[in-house]
């Protein structure tokens, strides 16, 4: 999808996370629990997101777990780029 216009923010994020029909396809190759290690970085959401999108879209029944070391995921809830009812979150100090 290229659009000739990206509306908003919330716009650019559903393009960013649109899967393909590639991953579409090859999801169906992953076990469940799928882990994104570093979500909180600069790709990652972005990456945890689509994951979740091509599961659901393929129909595989698929757990992606976020991980992050640091607090950003936090502060992406609370920015409501995250909804917290599809998430547990739990803090480990290392």
């Amino acid at each position: 999808m290229n659009p000739d216009r990206i509306a908003d923010e919330s716009h650019l994020e559903r393009i960013l996370t649109e899967p393909g029909p590639d991953l579409l396809r090859w999801i169906h190759t992953v076990p469940s629990p799928l882990v994104i290690l570093g979500a909180g970085g600069k790709m990652g959401l972005t990456v945890a997101v689509m994951a979740r999108r091509a599961a659901e879209a393929a129909g595989h029944r698929m757990e992606v777990i976020a991980a992050s070391r640091f607090s950003s995921l936090l502060g992406m809830i609370a920015a409501g780029r995250l909804d917290p009812a599809r998430m547990i979150t739990r803090r480990i100090t290392l």
